[in-house]
């Protein structure tokens, strides 16, 4: 797979005075632990988000209203905290943990929509560590460290998000690890008819990763949505099985024309790149883990656009949706 690069229009470096205006608010939502889902104060960051102003956050106004033709924005010159911990070596939050990536992230996501989390990933944080895990390597996960595949985002939930943000802490030293997106309006055009029909039907089934522990999620499902409400994307080729041979080959076809129009890149400190979950997959190629505590360290916002539906989903007093009530849904 050959990945191009981002084309500019798509790539937003902040200016410095946006950046002292992210600072800046990310101190004054600053508190012990933002990601807790218990303890974050959506009131006091939707106040801050208000007052951004500048070009880049414009873009992300924009594109949470009517995304673009690559499902996907990245921004660069992120401010991040200048001394962070090692990276954890266990994939889960330090508890010497700094403040500003995690109130940075929370400001980034509430200028999309809605942050959330789901109670059986991740311990329910909002604001979650994607680092390699040892022993994990091998694993169609976020802990591992082989090719991930094409995938949109945790698609087997009922309620999946619209969007994601991955903003990397610690890059990947090797420069191996290459984030890639393919959004399916540059690609649609290519396929024949009859593929675009059997992806449109409910030919597949979708399964919940192992991320999400003993909870069992699965669905029968279409990869393409209904054209007359705007394409969708439901895609995951290790999470999903075909209930036919054409329904397979319709599948790779697919992802055989998503890997042509790929677009990718090796993050580095301060990028944040953000996905349309619903027009674009994303994937990482391979990369040599160390676990010496400077290995890759991304954090991940799940954002809703219609929060107000997964309302009675979530614990009370909480953004985190219940594993219980997810589970009833699909049992």
């Amino acid at each position: 797979m050959r990945l191009k690069n981002f084309p500019e229009e798509v790539v937003f470096d902040l200016s410095d005075c946006e950046r002292a205006q992210l600072t800046s608010w990310a101190q004054d939502v600053a508190q012990e632990n933002i990601s807790n889902p218990g303890l974050y104060r959506h009131g006091d960051v939707l106040k801050a988000v208000r007052k951004l102003d500048g070009p880049s956050f414009d873009a992300m106004r924009r594109f949470a209203e009517s995304s673009n033709d690559y499902g996907t924005l990245l921004l660069r010159n992120v401010p991040i905290d200048t001394s962070l911990p090692p990276t954890p070596h266990d994939g889960r939050r330090p508890d010497n943990m700094p403040y500003l990536s995690e109130s940075v992230g929370a400001l980034l996501g509430c200028l999309l929509g809605d942050i959330f989390s789901y109670g059986d990933e991740k311990e329910g944080l909002l604001i979650q560590n994607i680092c390699p895990v040892f022993g994990q390597e091998n694993l169609q996960e976020n802990t591992g460290s082989v090719f991930l595949e094409f995938h949109t985002e945790d698609s087997f939930h009922p309620f999946p998000p619209d969007y994601l943000i991955l903003m990397c802490l610690r890059g990947d030293r090797t420069g191996q690890a290459i984030t890639a997106t393919a959004s399916l309006g540059r690609v649609i055009g290519s396929l024949d008819e009859e593929v675009i029909e059997t992806l449109a039907g409910p030919n597949y089934i979708i399964r919940s990763s192992s991320s999400f522990g003993a909870s069992k999620y699965r669905r029968r499902t279409a990869i393409i949505g209904d054209p007359q409400q705007g394409r969708g994307l439901v895609f995951d080729l290790n999470g999903m099985e075909a209930l036919s041979d054409v329904a397979e080959q319709a599948m790779q076809r697919l992802r055989q024309a998503l890997e042509r129009e790929a677009y990718g890149i090796c993050l580095t400190p301060g990028d944040a790149i953000i996905i349309d979950n619903n027009k674009s997959c994303h994937a990482r190629t391979g990369f040599r883990p160390y676990y010496d505590g400077r290995d890759r360290w991304l954090q991940r916002i799940f954002i809703s656009r219609d929060f107000a539906r997964m309302q009675d989903m979530l614990v009370p007093g909480t953004r985190m949706i219940d594993p219980e009530k997810s589970r009833e849904l699909v049992a």
